[in-house]
């Protein structure tokens, strides 16, 4: 259970982590770990406080929370950034296995470089610290539709040499 006193909960009123806690619990009946879902509650909790309500997170009907910005509707779509190594591919013969600090410094550089693939008017978020320091996790908040932005996220992805899953909760 997080608390005002963990680090990730720094700011947080006790009401606000007790809607976070109550997210986490809802993420994690639906399979998600509980590092993930404490990860994907506390870098959506604005969302959390807006609509006060875990639904929000665990929204089962597939469209996308849509948030109101300017009289236009921003999506939301959530990403985890991970890095495996299967071997050279036929797209790219020279490829080599990264060190454990080369992953890191992808991973950490990932929520930076895709701002620089995304349109001006869309926003990232990204915990400060990720639960999960073999993933990155972000939540891109934008006016463009799922398609366009899966697209984004896969050429920035690429470019790092990692891979990436779409999250069903954002």
């Amino acid at each position: 259970m997080l608390t005002s006193n963990d680090e990730c909960m720094e700011g947080f009123t006790q009401p606000e982590c007790d809607l976070v806690n109550e997210a986490v619990s809802a993420l994690m009946a639906r399979s998600f770990a509980n590092l993930h879902a404490e990860d994907i509650a506390v870098n959506n909790w604005r969302l959390l406080l807006h609509e006060n309500s875990i639904a929000s997170l665990t929204r089962t009907n597939n469209r996308p929370y849509s948030a109101v910005f300017n009289g236009k509707n921003m999506n939301r779509f959530a990403y985890r950034a991970y890095y495996q190594y299967n071997g050279p591919s036929h797209d790219d013969p020279f490829r080599s296995e990264k060190s454990a600090r080369e992953v890191a410094e992808a991973l950490a550089r990932f929520p930076s470089d895709l701002e620089h693939f995304l349109d001006p008017g869309a926003s990232i978020e990204a915990p400060q610290v990720q639960a999960d320091p073999s993933s990155s996790f972000v939540t891109v908040v934008t006016l463009a539709d799922e398609r366009s932005i899966d697209a984004v996220v896969k050429k920035c992805l690429n470019s790092l040499d990692l891979f990436g899953e779409k999250l069903s909760a954002a």
